[in-house]
């Protein structure tokens, strides 16, 4: 049975709100505790501090007092990875004793007396409120949490499609040693493969391939049967790291996957590895484009002094030079400005232009999961739109 939590935990409550203003609203749950850490000052021994097993004890407080804010309605977890603040959290600045006060109240009682509290104290000195509580081990949450979820962050190569086959409605293709050349080149041809496993049943003999084809044939080596011109196999586990099995993929243009029980499950060819690459990291060159657009849009139209005044006010300490040392939710809250929007002189709706920074801000967040499966077809292509109305306005002279 896990330990009964400690308080100490509460004093994330306001540090994760005030988190979340400053990135806009919603973040992926990386972003607030990095946000968290680099605005708290904890000493070494603190930060070194383990719960028994192993995670750092000041994450687990952290994703406590997330889960804390969601049982009061102060937080919304009903997109998975993505940490954002309901309308009332977003006015909220807790103090610990709020926090400790209202700990147990459920969402559809949210206490009024701290939706608005704009005198609360900083929260730069987390000992201040609670160096005289025992910290306890906080029991671990589930895996939208800080906490570890039993889920392996090892980018390993049954990930991708290709590596399984079968489980992904497709079959892979194969031929036996003794097969003529004639069939395994209409295979090759009919398939646009590159290569074919030499298979006997489960028993993986070789591969052949266009390489090994020709090599022979270049040299007036007359082959008959596909064992005659197959190479020896390159074979991985399913459990391999994808980026370990790279370079044996660059090597001999492909490699068989194979799981525990020898079963070959997959084919992964430099080709599926150009593919998975445009899927992993399409949608970050797109979001850097889109966020240098931005910023030479604001650099463009406005003074130091209006970007400065976009920063949250409680991050007293960030320097603002330009568009470059604000955040995303920061343009929106530059550009939802109705005098500020006046400023640009152009002839677009305010509203659907920040709402439309609203969705790229979710979609951004997503991205910024890292999630192996890639984000959703209909967000890639809400990427693709944006960044194309961006090119559009540039080219035409807006910016």
């Amino acid at each position: 049975m896990a330990k009964k939590p400690s308080e100490r935990y509460l004093r994330f409550y306001g540090p994760i709100l005030d988190a979340l203003r400053a990135l806009g609203g919603s973040a992926t749950p990386r972003e607030v505790k990095d946000h968290i850490l680099a605005k708290m000052r904890f000493s070494k021994e603190e930060l070194s501090q383990k719960t028994a097993t192993g995670w750092p004890a000041i994450e687990n407080e952290i994703a406590w007092a997330r889960q804390g804010l969601v049982n009061i309605g102060l937080l919304d977890n009903s997109r998975r990875g993505v940490w954002s603040s309901t309308p009332e959290g977003s006015k909220a600045r807790l103090t610990v004793e709020q926090a400790r006060k209202y700990r147990t109240q459920s969402r559809k009682a949210v206490p009024k007396d701290f939706q608005a509290n704009e005198n609360a104290p900083a929260h730069d000195h987390p000992e201040e409120h609670a160096q005289d509580e025992i910290l306890h081990e906080l029991p671990n949450l589930d895996e939208d949490n800080l906490v570890p979820g039993g889920t392996d962050p090892t980018y390993r190569i049954k990930k991708l499609e290709a590596a399984n086959m079968e489980a992904n409605g497709r079959t892979l293709e194969t031929v036996t040693p003794n097969c003529t050349i004639q069939t395994a080149v209409t295979k090759m041809l009919a398939g646009d493969f590159s290569q074919l496993p030499v298979m006997n049943g489960k028993t993986v003999r070789g591969v052949i391939s266009w390489k090994s084809l020709g090599y022979r044939l270049s040299l007036n080596v007359n082959c008959k049967e596909v064992q005659e011109a197959m190479d020896d196999a390159a074979i991985v586990s399913t459990e391999t790291s994808i980026f370990e099995a790279i370079h044996q993929i660059v090597d001999k243009d492909y490699v068989l996957v194979q799981a525990k029980d020898k079963t070959i499950t997959g084919i992964v060819t430099t080709s599926d590895l150009s593919v998975q690459f445009r899927t992993l990291a399409e949608p970050f060159l797109i979001l850097g484009e889109i966020e240098n657009h931005l910023r030479d849009f604001i650099n463009a139209r406005f003074k130091r002094s209006d970007i400065q005044d976009a920063k949250d006010p409680s991050d007293v300490k960030r320097e603002i030079k330009d568009a470059s040392d604000i955040t995303f939710g920061e343009y929106i809250r530059l550009l939802e400005n109705e005098a500020m929007w006046d400023k640009l002189h152009v002839p677009l709706d305010r509203k659907i232009f920040t709402d439309k920074l609203k969705a790229l801000r979710d979609i951004r967040n997503d991205v910024m999961h890292f999630d192996p499966e890639g984000i959703k077809e209909q967000d890639i292509e809400a990427l693709r739109s944006f960044v194309k109305f961006l090119q559009e306005l540039r080219r035409v002279g807006v910016f």
